[in-house]
């Protein structure tokens, strides 16, 4: 689950990760888009790609799945993103050899 709070107003919600049924798809690292107000989860092991890879799910402020980057390496621990809201672009790096960083969009 991902648990979003309004610091504002001090209220909050939980909301499951997409088909995340088990605890092996718990999420990661979390980061946040200021300029489209999404926030990136990333994922080790993919509730949603078939392909069985990783995963950063994507979610706007209420809580709603809008879309998953898939076929992604990202490692055991979580693995900080780096984010350029501008062009909606990202940053990860890739396992086993945690030398190189993969770019995904979303």
């Amino acid at each position: 689950s991902v648990e979003f709070y309004n610091l504002a107003t001090q209220t909050g919600f939980i909301e499951p990760l997409k088909d995340a049924d088990n605890q092996i798809f718990s999420g990661g690292d979390v980061e946040f888009d200021p300029i489209h107000k999404l926030f990136l989860i990333g994922q080790e092991f993919s509730s949603v790609d078939p392909a069985g890879g990783s995963s950063i799910l994507v979610y706007d402020q209420k809580g709603n799945f809008i879309e998953a980057v898939n076929n992604l390496k990202l490692p055991a621990s979580p693995a900080y993103m780096a984010l350029h809201p501008s062009n909606r672009t990202g940053y990860v790096i890739v396992t086993p050899a945690l030398t190189e960083l993969q770019s995904f969009t979303y």
